[in-house]
């Protein structure tokens, strides 16, 4: 069977311009669309990206709060360390004299009493007083050397006597206590000059 083509070239040509117009356009179109899906896809990875980062920034800055709390805090302890260094050197060779006495009420032997007492930081504590026996006196020395803060206990003298019409024994004894100018060293004494130097 013999097909005739009666439709002019001119048409033909036409038509096929129409269909390579259309396909060009489908192709520019798509081209359009895949664009934009991936403008779109690469903002919201952006996105994300920028988000993660204010997040890290803002952890970053909450641990940069924190450092500079310690900081602080460090800076709090050395000064309160700084202040107990001076307070426990101020305080280092201060007697107090309030515990001293209360252990020595403690620590006094029954039949023993008192008729003088003095304390200073630099002569210790002198104590006078009576027992019945010489004992006693070296039992209160005993007594005397269990004072924390003490260092030296000196006996003077312990000697028998008479109280209103009533033999005992009179003692007098000292206690050193540490001072500042104790731990010092001592100085050195120039030697004697000898006899008949000119």
């Amino acid at each position: 069977m013999i097909r005739i083509n009666l439709i002019p070239p001119e048409i033909s040509q036409r038509k096929k311009a129409k269909k390579r117009a259309v396909y060009l356009l489908g192709v520019f179109l798509g081209s359009i669309v895949i664009v934009l899906l991936v403008y779109l896809i690469t903002s919201w990875y952006v996105f994300q990206a920028n988000s993660s980062l204010i997040k890290i920034q803002e952890s970053n800055q909450k641990v940069q709060n924190i450092v500079l709390g310690f900081k602080s805090y460090e800076d709090i302890q050395n000064e309160v360390t700084k202040r107990e260094n001076i307070v426990n050197e101020i305080s280092k060779n201060q007697i107090l004299w309030s515990h001293v006495l209360n252990e020595f009420s403690m620590l006094a032997p029954v039949d023993v009493w008192l008729s003088y007492l003095e304390a200073s930081s630099q002569e210790g504590m002198l104590v006078k007083g009576y027992t019945f026996q010489h004992p006693s006196t070296a039992n209160l020395m005993i007594k005397l050397s269990e004072i924390k803060q003490g260092e030296k206990v000196n006996l003077q003298y312990s000697q028998k006597t008479i109280l209103e019409n009533q033999n005992v024994v009179e003692f007098n004894l000292s206690v050193k206590f540490p001072t500042a100018a104790s731990n010092q060293p001592a100085p050195t004494q120039p030697p004697p000059e000898k006899e008949g130097a000119q």
